[in-house]
C-alpha cells in the first residue's frame, strides 16, 4: 500500500527569465541567486503594495544558461500576485534595484532594511547586497 502526503496547492506564480546566468562558483551562484531574489521580493512587495509574507519566491537556471526567479503567490487559492507582478516586471525591478542600491549597510553582507527578514534566518550568511545590486544592475542597463 502507497501512501502520499502531499496535496495540490493552486495558485499564481510569477517567472521572471534573466538572460545572463548565475556565474561563479556553486557558493557564488547561490550568493547571487538568492539575494537577486530576495531583492526583486522586497521590490515586489514594495512596488505593488503587497504584504511581503504574501509572497516567496525560488530560484533555477535553464538549460539553456539562464537564470530565473519565481515569486510564488501564497495566499490560499492565489490572490492574483503573481499576475500583477508578471505586469509589472520592470517597476519591481527597478524598486528592486533602488533598495539594493540605497540602503546604507555594507555591499558584501546586507541587513534587514533591504534583503533580511526572518522567514530568511537560513540565507542570511548567503546575501549580499552588493551582488544583487550589480547583477540587477546589468539586467536594466540591457534594457
Amino acid at each position: 500500500m502507497s501512501r502520499s502526503l502531499a496535496h495540490r496547492y493552486e495558485t499564481d506564480v510569477a517567472r521572471l527569465l534573466f538572460e545572463e546566468s548565475w556565474s561563479g562558483t556553486a557558493a557564488e551562484k547561490e550568493s547571487v541567486s538568492k539575494s537577486v531574489m530576495y531583492s526583486l521580493l522586497e521590490g515586489a512587495s514594495n512596488a505593488m503594495q503587497i504584504a511581503r509574507d504574501n509572497i516567496a519566491g525560488t530560484v533555477g537556471g535553464n538549460s539553456l544558461g539562464a537564470a530565473e526567479v519565481f515569486i510564488i503567490d501564497t495566499v490560499a487559492g492565489g490572490a492574483g500576485y503573481g499576475r500583477l507582478i508578471g505586469q509589472n516586471a520592470r517597476s519591481v525591478i527597478d524598486e528592486a534595484l533602488r533598495i539594493v542600491s540605497n540602503c546604507e549597510c555594507g555591499e558584501e553582507a546586507s541587513c534587514y532594511q533591504c534583503l533580511m527578514s526572518y522567514g530568511n534566518q537560513r540565507d542570511h550568511g548567503k546575501l549580499s547586497r552588493g551582488v544583487a545590486r550589480d547583477y540587477l544592475q546589468r539586467v536594466v542597463d540591457e534594457w
